[in-house]
């Protein structure tokens, strides 16, 4: 009698421990989308803009010319096996906004490469763009830790505007845009995901929100457009950080978290502005800021 049960509990543990391997290495396709809150931030040199013809201080600064919150989205598209797979993502559609700023009657100014005599009213406003797209093979090393790499491409368009009223109505932009693309690279770690495995030749299904972490490097060949300019070529560090809660329901997940994007080196309307009052010069190299962006995500993403 103890012989046959002990060849009963060995088939269902062996029947289970079949079904667990298959749960964990079947293949699967995935889509996922994000609504994306996104504020940035930059270098703060408070490099003078508008300045008075006779000198003195300075009237409008690259600290005064700030932009605001914005929103995006992040969409993804993978396919994995046991140990490799695919993964597309587009990170972008920000469109961040700041001003205008009233500056009033200024008199005689300078702004940018130009003199203004008898300013009666000034203002200002900022606009930036940015996008971001990948396709990256991924290799699962264990159920904890997923490497990625491949191309990244990243597109930033920022433009300051001076509108001055003297008489007549003149204004003024200086833009600056990066167009870059480069390799890419990083992990990507579910440190709780042990708690999913398989207790008892059955694969337990997990309750509990699972943490989710991702580090993305990548060194983009970018192109820097400024107007009236020659377009100056160069190497551009770009980083990323997010960690998200998801939660599983069914084929459904919904998931939420917070990421970081950093650029080293990137030329923005304000800097190009800055840099062409304190040479009195419209043609010149770009000058270059780095860049933060921080956000808060949520969404949700599709198991096939």
């Amino acid at each position: 009698m103890f012989a046959y049960r002990l060849v009963i509990a060995a088939a269902f543990a062996a029947a289970g421990a079949a079904a667990c391997a298959e749960a964990t290495s079947a293949s699967e396709i995935k889509i996922s989308a994000e609504a994306v809150y996104a504020w940035r931030s930059g270098s703060s040199s408070a490099a003078p803009i508008i300045v008075p013809n006779g000198g003195g201080r300075t009237i409008y600064n690259t600290d005064l010319a700030p932009v605001g919150q914005g929103t995006g989205l992040d969409i993804r598209a993978s396919g994995s096996g046991e140990h490799v797979g695919l993964e597309a993502r587009f990170l972008g559609g920000f469109g961040w906004t700041g001003g205008p700023t009233e500056l009033g009657a200024l008199g005689d100014v300078r702004i940018g490469d130009h003199d203004n005599f008898g300013v009666i009213d000034d203002h200002a406003s900022v606009s930036a763009q940015l996008d971001t797209a990948e396709l990256d093979a991924t290799l699962k090393l264990s159920p904890a830790l997923t490497v990625f790499a491949g191309p990244r491409r990243l597109a930033s368009k920022d433009k300051l505007t001076d509108t001055a009223i003297f008489g007549l109505l003149y204004r003024l932009q200086h833009r600056g845009a990066l167009d870059g693309m480069g390799p890419a690279g990083g992990p990507r770690s579910r440190p709780r995901r042990r708690r999913d495995a398989c207790r008892g030749g059955r694969a337990r299904r997990r309750t509990l929100p699972k943490r989710r972490e991702r580090i993305s490097a990548a060194f983009l060949d970018g192109r820097q457009r400024v107007p009236d300019a020659a377009t100056a070529r160069h190497w551009s560090a770009f980083a990323e950080a997010g960690i998200s809660l998801t939660q599983a329901f069914g084929a459904l997940t919904l998931k939420a978290g917070y990421r970081a994007l950093y650029i080293d080196k990137l030329p923005t309307g304000a800097s190009n502005m800055a840099n062409a009052t304190a040479h009195f010069a419209h043609v010149l190299p770009p000058v270059y800021d780095t860049l933060l962006v921080q956000a808060i995500t949520a969404g949700a993403a599709l198991h096939f």
